[in-house]
C-alpha cells in the first residue's frame, strides 16, 4: 500500500470519528459536524450527565440567563434569558433528568435559543428540517429511527409529533396547534441509555 493512500485512509477514518470534545452547540455550527451526536453536546457549558447541581451552578455564572425550576416537574428546569425581548420568548433550553439516569440527559432547545445558534443548526427550530430533503439540516440529521406522537389533545385541536434521530441522538418535534394555525419545531438533544454517555 502506497503511504499517501494509506494516510489518506487513515484521516478519512479520523474524520467519520466524530468530535475530539465537547461541542458548546451555542459557538459551532454543530450541523457541520461529522459524527456528531448529543453526548457529545454542551449547552452553554453544561455538558450531558451534569448533575443538576453543576448544571445550575454552570448557568448561574452566566450573566444573560437565569435557571427558572419547573415547579411541576422538579427533575428539570428553564433556562431563562434574563432580560427576554418579550414573555413568549423568555425561554431558550429546558433542562431535563429523567428517572434512572445519573446525569441530565436531554435538553430541549425552544425556538427564542435560535438567536444563540450558529450556521445550520438554526434550520433545526423550522419546519426545513422535517420537510425539505434538501435542506442541509434535513440530511444532517440522517435516517429517521421512530416517529411517534407524543402530545394529542383533540378536544383543542393540539398534537405534537416526535421524530427521532438515533444517529445523532436528536428527536425533533412538530407542535401543530389547529387552532390557531401555527406550526412550530423544537428539537431536544438526547443520550437514552447511560451506556450512550
Amino acid at each position: 500500500m502506497r503511504p499517501a493512500f494509506a494516510l489518506a485512509l487513515l484521516l478519512t477514518a479520523c474524520v467519520d470519528a466524530g468530535p475530539r470534545g465537547p461541542v458548546e452547540i451555542t459557538e459551532v455550527d454543530f450541523t457541520t459536524i461529522a459524527g456528531f451526536h448529543a453526548r457529545d453536546a454542551t449547552v452553554l457549558g453544561v455538558p450531558m450527565g451534569a448533575s443538576r447541581e453543576q448544571a445550575e451552578r454552570i448557568i448561574e455564572a452566566h450573566p444573560d440567563f437565569v435557571v427558572h425550576p419547573d415547579g411541576a416537574n422538579p427533575g428539570r428546569f428553564y433556562v431563562d434569558f434574563a432580560q427576554p425581548a418579550s414573555r413568549e420568548e423568555e425561554s431558550a433550553f429546558y433542562f431535563i433528568w429523567e428517572p434512572g439516569h445519573k446525569g441530565m440527559n436531554r435538553v430541549t432547545v425552544l425556538r427564542p435559543a435560535a438567536a444563540l445558534l450558529r450556521g445550520e443548526a438554526k434550520a433545526l427550530l423550522t419546519t426545513a428540517a422535517l420537510d425539505d430533503a434538501a435542506a442541509p439540516a434535513h440530511k444532517f440529521l440522517d435516517e429517521l429511527g421512530e416517529r411517534h406522537v407524543s402530545l394529542d389533545i383533540p378536544a383543542i385541536r393540539l398534537r405534537h409529533t416526535s421524530h427521532w434521530f438515533p444517529r445523532r441522538g436528536i428527536e425533533v418535534t412538530e407542535q401543530v396547534d389547529e387552532a390557531y394555525g401555527t406550526r412550530q419545531v423544537v428539537f431536544a438533544l438526547i443520550v437514552r441509555d447511560e451506556r450512550e454517555h
